[in-house]
């Protein structure tokens, strides 16, 4: 079994020649007109699944700021009945690239729908990934480190995972 350091080492050292040798889009001065993104987000900042929006805020040479929002619910058995939440997210984007590095943050409130209406859960989660570029569609997967603070515990739980974003831009 190799340790999760080693796994992201591997991943990083993958990961660089991927971007150090990425295409140019055909005519790189033709700025993004597409600056809205809507995009289903799995295993993210939000949970299992979560229906999402987002914007580019801010552009300064090849470095681009998005911000957005989104929803989710769960049902998940054996662990917490139904749950409902939002997420408010910043990205920061790399490059004019097919494939761009993000680095971002997002912070979700999680409610609790269940027979336990008086719990909920503030969710940080800083995210690192790579945007793949196809057309106007987006592919972004990202890794998680969830650090949930729940109403119940006087303690953080920290949670691990990788997720996928599917978006498309207009």
């Amino acid at each position: 079994m190799i340790p999760l350091i080693s796994k992201i080492l591997i991943f990083c050292t993958l990961l660089i020649p991927i971007l150090l040798l990425g295409q140019e889009p055909i005519d790189s001065t033709i700025t993004n007109p597409h600056k809205n993104s809507v995009f289903i987000e799995l295993l993210g900042a939000n949970g299992y699944s979560s229906l999402n929006y987002d914007r580019e805020i801010k552009t300064v040479k090849k470095f681009h700021l998005r911000a957005g929002f989104g929803l989710g619910y769960a049902n998940y058995e054996g662990y917490t009945p139904q749950l409902a939440s939002y997420v408010v997210r910043l990205d920061a984007l790399y490059g004019n690239k097919v494939l761009q590095p993000v680095i971002g943050y997002a912070f979700s409130h999680n409610l609790d729908l269940g027979d336990y209406y008086r719990d909920f859960y503030l969710v940080h989660t800083p995210n690192v990934g790579i945007v793949i570029k196809i057309n106007r569609v987006e592919l972004v997967p990202k890794y998680y480190l969830m650090l949930i603070d729940r109403s119940d515990y006087d303690r953080l739980i920290t949670l691990h995972w990788l997720g996928l974003q599917i978006k498309f831009n207009f």
